[in-house]
């Protein structure tokens, strides 16, 4: 999936049931709100991430990369990993020209970049 970094929501806690022990315990997320290149009409996305990917993508956003190929291998919480791959500049879109609400205090909403 191509997506451009469209801002940071920062750091967030949320609460999750661990379905095998029915206890809730609270994780850290860092949230990013993001448009995917190939559908840029479907507007904002929130992407919820580890700290771990977060230091990944912090570490393009750094370099000045704001768009970017992410590709997903794996399928469970263990064993997934995320792999970044810069775009050119000229397959940025100019964000001015789309309308996007801002939802961004949807707690519900949570889209992860696919493969």
């Amino acid at each position: 999936m191509k997506v451009q970094i469209f801002s940071i929501l920062g750091k967030v806690s949320r609460e999750i049931k661990d379905p095998n022990s029915k206890q809730v315990k609270l994780i850290t997320a860092y949230d990013y709100r993001l448009v995917d290149l190939e559908h840029p009409n479907d507007g904002l996305k929130t992407w919820s991430v580890s700290r771990t990917v977060s230091d990944d993508v912090d570490y393009w956003l750094g370099k000045g990369v704001y768009a970017m190929e992410v590709e997903r291998r794996g399928s469970g919480i263990n064993d997934t990993k995320y792999y970044f791959t810069p775009l050119p500049q000229n397959e940025m879109l100019d964000l001015s020209k789309y309308k996007f609400e801002d939802t961004s205090n949807d707690s519900n909403e949570s889209s992860a970049p696919a493969s």
